[in-house]
């Protein structure tokens, strides 16, 4: 799309006359666009609302074009306006989490316990999961995700999340969080020059911690 298309769709998109079914493709369509960041001060409250407001849609297609709502309306996000995240984050877990996630990778935060509104939540929907999950499951996808999701915000709830999945023992669980918080410092780390602060210590503690239990369990 050239500026005028993009201004147009826009438009159209915001129109409350747009019939269902084009907003779907157009949701869709947004996903993969490129927009300046003034469309995108209008675009991403618009996607976020569209998938408040059709979350419990029972129709197949409708729920890809919330789940795609929420990644690019998300991804539009500063960290300052995170909490705007937090009505979907309490029904649509696995991809509002990864999105939480995705918006601190990429925007590291200055010092821990920035966020806890958020925080909280995601540690009360991922700690009671912990003790039910399996190799395949969605709990256990919402539970990882949201132990990266925690590190990525700098929030000290992340210690006691891995304080829980080191007392479950699952030692492919472990490997499996530890492998994603790798992941996170090594974006941080190239992506940014990251002086030692708060926020990667953080995660640096918790990396060593599951390291070490994993480790000890080998070891035996």
């Amino acid at each position: 799309m050239n500026e005028k298309e993009k201004q147009l769709f826009v438009l159209e998109i915001t129109d409350p006359d747009t019939i269902i079914e084009r907003l779907q493709k157009m949701v869709l369509i947004a996903e993969d666009t490129d927009f300046t960041v003034e469309q995108s001060k209008i675009l991403s409250p618009w996607l976020l609302n569209f998938a408040e407001k059709y979350k419990s849609t029972s129709d197949s297609q409708c729920k890809i074009a919330v789940y795609s709502a929420i990644r690019t309306g998300a991804s539009m996000l500063y960290p300052k306006d995170i909490d705007v995240l937090i009505p979907l984050l309490k029904s649509e877990h696995l991809v509002t989490i990864k999105m939480i996630g995705r918006i601190f990778e990429a925007q590291p935060p200055k010092e821990i316990d920035q966020y806890e509104n958020i925080a909280e939540i995601i540690y009360d929907i991922a700690e009671p999961l912990i003790k039910e999950v399996d190799s395949s499951s969605y709990r256990a996808a919402v539970t990882v995700l949201s132990s990266t999701a925690l590190a990525s915000i700098g929030s000290s709830r992340e210690k006691q999340l891995i304080t829980k999945i080191i007392e479950e023992k699952e030692i492919w669980f472990t490997k499996r969080c530890l492998h994603k918080l790798k992941e996170l410092r090594h974006k941080w780390e190239n992506s940014f020059k990251i002086e030692p602060h708060e926020p990667l210590k953080l995660l640096n503690e918790s990396i060593y911690s599951l390291a070490e239990y994993i480790k000890e369990k080998e070891a035996k």
